[in-house]
């Protein structure tokens, strides 16, 4: 199933820009685009900046961080399903 692409204009920082994405995840970008300027709200209250690019690498570093974070547990978690999974396959072979 091919998706067409169109061109959605988000703003990020008060600058605008042009992406091409799949119709279906247009709302991704632009709840994106929303959080992310949010957060940009949100240090320029708490922080000095010189500009903006400032304040979206700190979002991104916010962001990024959170990510490794989310993969470092769900691999923590696949860890320990593997580890029982393999377990009642041990018990399962000692039955059978």
């Amino acid at each position: 199933m091919n998706e067409e692409m169109i061109s959605v204009s988000v703003e990020l920082a008060g600058r605008p820009y042009k992406v091409n994405v799949r119709e279906s995840e247009r709302q991704i970008f632009e709840s994106s685009s929303e959080m992310v300027n949010e957060m940009i709200k949100g240090y320029e209250a708490k922080y000095a900046y010189k500009d903006k690019q400032d304040l979206l690498a700190m979002v991104l570093l916010q962001y990024v961080t959170a990510l490794i974070r989310q993969n470092r547990k769900q691999n923590e978690d696949n860890k320990i399903v593997t580890e029982r999974l393999e377990t009642i396959l041990q018990n399962l072979d000692k039955i059978i």
